[in-house]
């Protein structure tokens, strides 16, 4: 198969020109999960899909902290979707839904306290008892 005819299976499934700007955007105001067939990701088509799905930033490929910050502002979970989030995005997540902790990898008595203060639920998603706040210790 060329190359030619790949990206004419790809036009033809999306439904939508994935080699045009203007129809990459278009397509991802109505679905923001368009963003997994588009191969020439912007920021600004990034941002486009998570603004309408914040899922989409599962398929953005090497989102910008800009772009993981608009999805995470739109939904927390989205962290689940950030390889190695910052502890600013971390934190961000958190303050909206201390439950997020369960996707930060490095988690820090810093970002530990923020999420319980959010919601004392997420004590159960502390790796490191070092990181427990002492209010919380026994």
């Amino acid at each position: 198969m060329t190359k030619e005819e790949f990206e004419k299976i790809l036009i033809d499934k999306a439904g939508f020109d994935i080699n045009n700007i203007e129809e990459c955007m278009k397509a991802l105001e109505k679905d923001g999960m368009n963003i997994a067939v588009i191969r020439n990701q912007t920021e600004k088509l990034q941002t486009i899909a998570v603004m309408q799905n914040p899922k989409a930033l599962e398929f953005c490929k090497t989102p910008s902290d800009t772009v993981c910050m608009v999805a995470i502002n739109k939904d927390p979970e989205s962290l689940r979707f950030i390889l190695r989030a910052s502890s600013r995005l971390s934190g961000e997540a958190l303050s909206k839904d201390g439950l997020t902790l369960r996707f930060v990898k490095h988690q820090t008595p810093i970002l530990c306290k923020m999420a319980l203060a959010q919601n004392p639920d997420a004590f159960k998603y502390i790796i490191d008892p070092k990181n427990v706040p002492d209010n919380y210790k026994e």
